[in-house]
């Protein structure tokens, strides 16, 4: 039930955002590179979208995700979280909006979301974020790395998520 439930809230929401109710563009990223997809991994995704584009995300295992001054919503297709090695969100400026939503962020080394210098706001829903190793092992998250760190950052809203580390 609750898949189905996810499910129809990702298409409610891409839906509207395709509408042109948020975003100017949809960006299919899709690491086995399946039809439909523009990019196999977040990097060139992330360089390539314009202010305000949505990062459609199928399930998969991708590299960094960074977000460096710019507006994007980056949500998961369906309710298979995407696995991200771990995300950073930096210097968004007033008026600039960042959304992650149905992702599953873990780091081999750090905190598995970093949100640095941001005046802008952050919308964080339906994650799993993961420091350390990102391992869900409790032995491996002794190294003392938080899921999350946020630094200078005025205005982040976590809602529906998990955070370990």
């Amino acid at each position: 039930m609750r898949a189905c439930f996810l499910a129809a809230r990702w298409l409610a929401a891409v839906l509207m955002i395709a509408s042109g109710a948020f975003g100017q563009s949809v960006i299919v990223v899709d690491a086995s590179q399946g039809s439909g997809s523009s990019f196999a991994d977040l990097p060139a995704a992330v360089a390539w979208a314009g202010e305000g584009d949505v990062l459609l995300v199928r399930p998969g295992l991708y590299s960094n995700l960074a977000i460096d001054g710019k507006s994007l919503v980056v949500v998961s297709e369906g309710p298979d979280a995407p696995q991200i090695q771990s995300a950073s969100i930096s210097n968004l400026g007033p008026g600039q909006d960042v959304v992650l939503a149905g992702l599953h962020l873990a780091s081999p080394s750090e905190a598995g979301l970093s949100i640095l210098g941001n005046s802008g706001t952050i919308l964080i829903e339906d994650c799993a974020i993961f420091g350390a190793d990102g391992s869900h092992e409790a032995s491996s998250r002794l190294e003392g790395h938080p899921a999350v760190r946020i630094v200078e950052s005025s205005s982040v809203s976590f809602s529906s998520s998990t955070l370990t580390g």
